[in-house]
């Protein structure tokens, strides 16, 4: 056995342009015989619909518009409540308030758009998940290569680290004191020859540390001595 939903109970012409009447008012807009019936879910059929909304009409209780075969109606306006001058003004500015809300909104949707737009033009999904996949494995070297840091710097003894920052001041005060060396001698020939040091640098097939990209790091600063 199927459940069979109870039909409608069909209303009397009085109870239907009663119905019709009220849904006109309360909607205060035009409507059709269609539009009626669907916004009524069905309580009146189309043929009620039709013959009472001309009923209605012929009795001054509706507004009647034909464009052509077509027919329109909507409540007679004098019967319905006025709005006052104050609500109209209200309404006006919530009128205006929502279109501002409405214009930075669209702007808004624009910029998010031309956004989207450009990352998915400029990454595919793939590209983005390959990228997160190769910047997770760095990351996770680059995190290993930190603790093995950490741990070695825990086991350095201070003292040979004290010697290892002198050696290397040792060497890049030897390294000053002969370029500057090498530089004097280059001058002093340049001066006999009345060429540029640059000249004489090429001439000779010299590299020096600006052709090679290496800089020499500046000197330590001095420590001052205690007055005893």
């Amino acid at each position: 056995t199927h459940y069979m939903p109870p039909k409608k109970k069909k209303l009397s012409d009085a109870e239907a342009q009663k119905l019709i009447l009220e849904e006109l008012q309360k909607q205060n807009r035009p409507f059709n015989h269609t539009l009626l019936h669907a916004t009524l879910h069905g309580a009146v059929t189309k043929t009620q619909c039709q013959s009472l909304l001309d009923t209605l009409a012929d009795k001054g209780k509706l507004i009647r518009k034909e464009f052509g075969k077509a027919k329109v109606y909507w409540a007679d306006q004098e019967g319905l409540e006025s709005v006052p001058p104050e609500k109209l003004k209200e309404l006006d500015k919530e009128i205006e308030g929502k279109k501002q809300t409405i214009k930075e909104l669209t702007s808004t949707l624009a910029a998010v758009s031309s956004e989207l737009t450009e990352i998915t033009t400029s990454q595919t999904t793939e590209d983005i998940l390959a990228n997160i996949t190769r910047l997770t494995s760095e990351n996770e070297v680059l995190d290993v290569k930190k603790q093995k840091l950490k741990e070695a710097a825990k086991s350095t003894d201070p003292e040979d680290l004290q010697l290892l920052n002198k050696q290397v001041e040792f060497t890049q005060g030897v390294w000053r004191k002969r370029k500057r060396q090498c530089m004097s001698i280059l001058d002093s020939i340049g001066d006999g020859m009345d060429k540029k040091r640059s000249e004489l640098i090429e001439e000779l097939g010299l590299e020096t540390d600006e052709e090679l990209g290496v800089s020499l790091p500046g000197p330590a600063p001095n420590k001052r001595r205690r007055l005893k």
